[in-house]
């Protein structure tokens, strides 16, 4: 009777540890997934930050602003002419 209690607390047991690492395994999935969705958020925000900046340059300026380089494969910063009002809120904001 000993031999047959000790083998089944040993299966209890082995169960109860597939559970908890079944269960470790799904909180680390769920860990992550929340941690990718704060890192795209962020990228999200970021874009969009970066979106309203360009949407306030386009109706502030009064030039034709030119690329940095022609590679359109990266992304460039637009050079604007030096009397534009772009140029002056830049250095204004940037000292």
């Amino acid at each position: 009777m000993t031999a047959a209690r000790a083998r089944l607390a040993a299966m209890v047991t082995f169960a109860t540890q597939a559970d908890r690492d079944e269960f470790d395994s799904r909180v680390e999935n769920v860990v992550v997934a929340e941690t990718r969705q704060h890192v795209l958020a962020n990228r999200r925000d970021a874009v969009q930050a970066q979106m309203r900046i360009a949407q306030l340059e386009r109706a502030l300026c009064q030039c034709e602003p030119e690329r940095e380089h022609a590679d359109y494969s990266m992304p460039a910063e637009y050079v604007h002419a030096a009397d534009c009002a772009v140029t002056a809120a830049l250095q204004v904001a940037i000292p």
